[in-house]
């Protein structure tokens, strides 16, 4: 069997089309995420510390802060300590999550002081 696009309904005209629509959906993607995290991805390499766009992206999808574990890896790498992005990344994000979570409630501190 000789299959042709057009038997799947793609005119040889519509099919450049969808083309150019993938490739203007791919470059709005990298656009996105260079922008996102361009200056991020330069603080980074110009301090030498070794940063990967695929760990950024890892980042904002746990929803860690980036910066500030970006910021946390050049300070690691400057003062010589053996950090990486995810050694980084669970201490922020451990210290987000017991930020309110580890604190005791209003209503265990007047219990507590009602005991003394």
């Amino acid at each position: 069997m000789n299959t042709t696009p057009t038997q799947f309904g793609l005119l040889p005209g519509n099919f450049d089309m969808v083309l150019y629509g993938v490739g203007v959906l791919v470059v709005l993607v990298v656009a996105i995420l260079i922008i996102n995290f361009g200056m991020i991805y330069i603080r980074a390499l110009f301090s030498g510390a070794k940063v990967t766009f695929t760990e950024l992206i890892a980042l904002r999808l746990r929803s860690v802060p980036v910066g500030m574990v970006v910021d946390g890896r050049i300070t690691a790498v400057k003062s010589g300590l053996p950090l990486t992005i995810d050694d980084l990344s669970r201490i922020t994000w451990r210290a987000a999550t017991c930020r309110w979570s580890c604190l005791p409630s209003s209503r265990e501190e007047g219990r507590h002081q009602s005991s003394l």
